[in-house]
C-alpha cells in the first residue's frame, strides 16, 4: 500500500485538491574553506515521495536560482537512484536550477516546508530571517513544517 499524506492536510486548510509543498534547499557553495553545497539525496529522496504522494513540489533555495550539489554527494556509494533519476529528470533539473527564492514563496499557497540537508545548511540557513519567518508563518497556520 502506497503512504499518503492527506490526512495531515485537512481540505479546510488547502487552497486545491492538490497539497503543495516546498523544499527549501541551501545556497551556499562553501563552508569555510570547503566547498559544500545541497546533498542531493536529502532533496532528491523526499521529492519523489511526495510526487508520488500526489504533491505539488517547489523547489527553493535561500538566494533563489541554481542551487549548488555537493560533489560527495555523487560520488561512489553515495549516489543514489533517485539523485540519478533527480539528474535526469528535465522538471526537477529545472526547478534546482531555478528555484524560488524563500524570501518570494507565496505562502498562502504552501501546505508544508520541508528543509532538505547537505553542509551548506550550516551557512545559510541558520540566522537566516527570511526562512525563519517563512517557518513561522507555515507553522502558525497549522500547517507542516
Amino acid at each position: 500500500a502506497q503512504a499518503t499524506f492527506a490526512p495531515f492536510f485537512p481540505a479546510s486548510t488547502r487552497l486545491s485538491a492538490m497539497p503543495k509543498v516546498a523544499i527549501v534547499n541551501t545556497s551556499a557553495t562553501q563552508l569555510g574553506s570547503h566547498p559544500t553545497g545541497l546533498w542531493l539525496e536529502e532533496c532528491a529522496a523526499p521529492y519523489y515521495k511526495f510526487k508520488e504522494a500526489g504533491f505539488e513540489v517547489v523547489l527553493a533555495s535561500t538566494a533563489g536560482g541554481p542551487v549548488p550539489i555537493d560533489a560527495g554527494s555523487m560520488g561512489e556509494g553515495f549516489f543514489t537512484e533517485h539523485g540519478k533519476r533527480f539528474m535526469h529528470d528535465p522538471e526537477a533539473i529545472g526547478g534546482m536550477s531555478h528555484s524560488v527564492k524563500v524570501a518570494d514563496l507565496d505562502l498562502s499557497t504552501i501546505d508544508a516546508l520541508y528543509m532538505s540537508g547537505g553542509h551548506g545548511t550550516c551557512v545559510d540557513f541558520v540566522e537566516n530571517g527570511a526562512l525563519k519567518a517563512a517557518i513561522e508563518k507555515v507553522y502558525a497556520d497549522n500547517k507542516v513544517v
